[in-house]
């Protein structure tokens, strides 16, 4: 297995997804690319969301921008999820999880030089390597004063990224460009990056952008996410998906359509110091080192809905 997105969706095109804006716009270019399903939806954290009448069988799910611990299960993800070198070698034989880090030797022990960028860019990259025509306009205007860059680039604080990590994020462009073989998605990320990004006051912009999120949809996190699935953000989080739709000119909208019933699962979530060994044996759902304090392993348990467990 090698990150190969063609090979590794195979026959799991059905998506369960964050419910932020990198797995909104992940969907939307593997919807584009391989016409996936939208089967249910993730907060990142404790909740499990799927649409009762989809196809959400282990055996024919992807999920995305959410690393699933299940060495049956297959996710894509750019989170910190190994604490040594060792755990990433034990992920790559899994042959189930598509992460930057794990196949480019990141873990906690070097965990400054991670992977700056979102799981949306690393899709992007993938698509390119293999030759998929991702030919995004950055310059739309969606404001007068935000284009669609400027929104894609605000995704896992990207923008502020580039100001506060410059050196670690030249050196993941550089690589992007390498895998990308030309392909036009890093091509005009880059171009747009030149001619538009590194003459703005970024901070500015990033802070433009989260109040588009929180004016157009109401999002309720600083980086355009939702906190739950409830029926007063249902239609909200909706529109963000057909507003990602919009930006890459996806005119079947069909797997947004007709979603009514939702089982919820929820497990309990912890923030504690990560295990130096052991970290894949551990009894989890999901987890990521988020960062490089104290109690900075945060994961989720337990993920039931009366009483069963997901996946049991």
């Amino acid at each position: 297995m090698t990150e190969n997105i063609t090979e590794f969706l195979g026959n799991r095109k059905n998506v369960i997804t964050n419910i932020d804006p990198d797995g909104i716009f992940s969907y939307a270019l593997l919807k584009k690319c391989f016409n996936c399903d939208l089967v249910g939806f993730t907060n990142s954290k404790e909740y499990v969301y799927l649409f009762e009448g989809k196809d959400y069988a282990k055996q024919n799910v992807t999920y995305v921008d959410m690393f699933v611990k299940n060495k049956d299960i297959f996710s894509i993800d750019q989170h910190i999820v190994s604490y040594t070198e060792k755990d990433n070698k034990v992920l790559q034989e899994y042959g189930t999880k598509l992460n930057p880090n794990v196949w480019n030797e990141r873990s906690f022990t070097n965990y400054r030089i991670k992977y700056p960028f979102s799981t949306f860019i690393y899709l992007g990259t993938l698509l390119d390597k293999e030759g998929y025509d991702i030919d995004i306009d950055w310059n739309k205007k969606i404001t007068d004063d935000i284009t669609l860059g400027h929104i894609l680039l605000r995704i896992d604080g990207v923008l502020t990224n580039l100001v506060d990590y410059g050196d670690n994020c030249n050196r993941w462009l550089e690589w992007s460009k390498q895998q990308s073989n030309g392909g036009k998605f890093i091509d005009n990320l880059t171009r747009f990056l030149k001619e538009s990004i590194y003459v703005l006051d970024i901070r500015k912009k990033a802070n433009d952008v989260e109040n588009f999120f929180k004016d157009c949809f109401k999002a309720e996190t600083k980086d355009g996410g939702f906190k739950s699935l409830t029926k007063d953000n249902f239609s909200n989080i909706f529109d963000f998906f057909r507003f990602s739709f919009d930006c890459f000119n996806i005119n079947d909208k069909s797997a947004l359509d007709g979603i009514k019933n939702v089982s919820v699962y929820k497990g309990e979530r912890y923030l504690k110091t990560p295990p130096t060994e052991g970290i894949l044996d551990a009894d989890i759902f999901s987890y990521a080192i988020v960062n490089m304090k104290e109690n900075n392993f945060s994961f989720t348990k337990n993920i039931r809905k009366d009483g069963v467990l997901l996946f049991s």
